[in-house]
């Protein structure tokens, strides 16, 4: 069992006792690991770890090698859970670090659905309105596509769709439509919802205003729906170019000047992220070699989700070898719901974030009975 963002040790131990409980009274008789990691960054104030949602899903992907080896030693059948963030380490580290899982049980999952599921794409949602006049040749997210006629050119790879194709095919998707904070809307996003992620919308607000702050606070400086800061782009009076005009611009040209923030005059970039514009292409490029050194990085922060968190939809790739769905709506195994939330409420009687452990076993126990059946754990 993996947990989620912004949980502290004294935290996680607590959260894991109450979920062994509930695997216990469900008939799971399987040897049980709590799995804890750096989700917390920064330890020395926890006023403000709100802040810093990107930072710890790098350090996701950084633990990943780590749990691989954890996981690959232990023997046996494995099934692993992750619930929220969590589920960004345990996805990398079955992809990139070759851990051998039998189960993947993904609940409440902060991961764009197009990493397990390509075909997921919500422009509605997840393009920011003020770039809709804008052709996706334009965007940060589409960048990589620019290199598709060079495979090798790791600059290919700077996107979330596809990205966890092995996890997706041991994956298991727990989700709600009624998450409020993987909630998602049609809105301008609101730089206040970005500084507190326990907020409504605040998944979808740390994706919409990526590139969009002049310091790195709940969200990034970087790429995402920022604007250019080349001079090429704009008017004399500081007006950016139309749509129009940028369709005269050449994919070199963007290769080498994005029409995004490149964040290479910016003081909170990453370094030596120039490189990353290199204008040579292909396999043993510098712009290449930097892609594949710091991608992970880039795509936390630079690169916006175009789909909605898996926590929130169901996913049609996620099938079993025979055929069987693999996505489990979470709101519709209620057995009842507590009065303290009020089922005559549309907010209140939601299946929230974290109602998996928070809300008595008494109302949320199919679940885990599903943990236990699909795992096979008795």
């Amino acid at each position: 069992m993996v947990h989620g963002y912004e949980c502290s040790e004294a935290i996680a131990a607590s959260g894991y006792c109450e979920a062994f409980k509930r695997m216990y009274w469900s008939g799971s008789r399987a040897r049980y690991h709590a799995v804890s990691w750096y989700s917390d960054y920064p330890t020395w104030s926890s006023t403000i770890q709100d802040l810093f949602y990107q930072q710890n899903a790098l350090n996701g992907f950084t633990t990943a090698s780590n749990l691989s080896v954890y996981v690959n030693g232990l023997g046996g059948d494995v099934t692993i859970a992750a619930h929220s963030q969590g589920n960004i380490l345990v996805s990398s580290a079955i992809q990139d670090e070759g851990m051998n899982v039998e189960n993947y049980f993904m609940i409440s999952a902060a991961v764009a659905s197009e990493a397990f599921d390509p075909a997921s794409y919500d422009a509605a949602t997840m393009v920011h309105p003020y770039w809709t006049c804008y052709s996706n040749r334009l965007w940060s997210a589409c960048w990589h596509e620019l290199f598709a006629p060079w495979p090798g050119d790791e600059r290919n790879e700077l996107t979330w769709a596809d990205r966890f194709p092995l996890a997706a095919a041991k994956g298991y998707n727990f989700y709600s439509p009624g998450d409020h904070i993987l909630e998602v809307t049609n809105a301008v996003p609101s730089v206040a919802t970005a500084y507190h992620f326990k907020a409504q919308y605040s998944w979808w607000t740390q994706e919409l205003m990526k590139g969009r702050l002049l310091v790195p606070l709940g969200t990034s400086t970087y790429g995402g729906w920022g604007w250019p800061v080349y001079p090429q782009y704009h008017h004399w009076w500081g007006a950016l170019y139309t749509n129009a005009e940028m369709d005269a611009v050449s994919d070199a040209d963007l290769r080498a000047n994005p029409f995004f923030c490149s964040g290479m005059s910016g003081a909170w970039s990453p370094t030596g992220i120039s490189t990353l514009y290199d204008a040579g292409t292909g396999t043993g490029s510098p712009g290449s070699g930097y892609a594949y050194t710091n991608g992970n990085q880039l795509i936390v922060e630079m690169i916006p989700a175009l789909s909605r968190p898996a926590g929130t939809v169901g996913m049609p790739t996620l099938t079993s070898p025979s055929g069987s769905p693999r996505n489990f709506d979470m709101q519709s195994l209620r057995n009842g719901w507590p009065l303290s939330r009020d089922p005559g409420s549309p907010w209140k009687s939601r299946w929230k974030h974290r109602d998996f452990r928070d809300i008595g076993y008494v109302h949320v126990h199919e679940v885990f009975d599903k943990f236990v059946k699909e795992g096979n754990l008795k």
